[in-house]
C-alpha cells in the first residue's frame, strides 16, 4: 500500500514548505500575491459608506469647555444621553473603564444618609452607576 507523500517523505515536505515561505519574501512572488489579492478584491461588491457617519471625539475645544481629561463617568453618561437623543445608531466608547471611579465608601455613606438632600448628593457621586445606566438606556454602545 502506498503512503501519501507528506507522510513518507517529511524532509521533502519541510523543504517544500521552507521554499514556499522563502518565496513570499521574493519580489516576484510578492507582486503575484498583490495581483491575486487585487483581483479577488475587485470581485467583491462595492458598498457605499453611509453618509451619516459622524465622529464625536474629545478635541481641544471640548477640553477647554469641560476641563482636562479624564472626565468623570457622569460626563460620559451625559454625552451618551445626548447621542441617544440625537438618534445615533451605534456609539463606540473607547475609554479605559477597568477601574471603578465611584468612591469605595459610597455604599456606607448611603446607608448612613439615606434621605433628603444628602441622598441626592450621594447619588451624584455614583458616576459608575450613571454611566452604566446611560449605556443600558442607549442600547447601542460598543465597548
Amino acid at each position: 500500500m502506498k503512503r501519501p507523500l507528506w507522510t513518507s517523505h517529511p524532509v521533502f515536505v519541510l523543504l517544500l514548505a521552507g521554499l514556499g515561505l522563502l518565496g513570499t519574501y521574493m519580489h516576484g512572488v510578492q507582486a503575484l500575491e498583490g495581483w491575486v489579492y487585487d483581483a479577488a478584491a475587485g470581485l467583491l461588491p462595492l458598498e457605499r459608506p453611509a453618509s451619516t457617519v459622524a465622529v464625536a471625539a474629545v478635541d481641544e475645544a471640548a477640553l477647554e469647555r469641560f476641563g482636562p481629561w479624564p472626565w468623570s463617568r457622569a460626563r460620559l453618561a451625559e454625552a451618551l444621553d445626548r447621542l441617544r437623543a440625537g438618534d445615533a445608531r451605534t456609539v463606540g466608547l473607547m475609554v479605559p473603564l477597568a477601574e471603578p471611579q465611584t468612591p469605595p465608601d459610597l455604599p456606607a455613606l448611603r446607608r448612613r444618609y439615606n434621605g433628603g438632600s444628602a441622598a441626592r448628593a450621594l447619588a451624584r457621586l455614583d458616576t459608575d452607576g450613571r454611566l452604566a445606566t446611560a449605556i443600558a438606556r442607549a442600547d447601542n454602545v460598543v465597548l
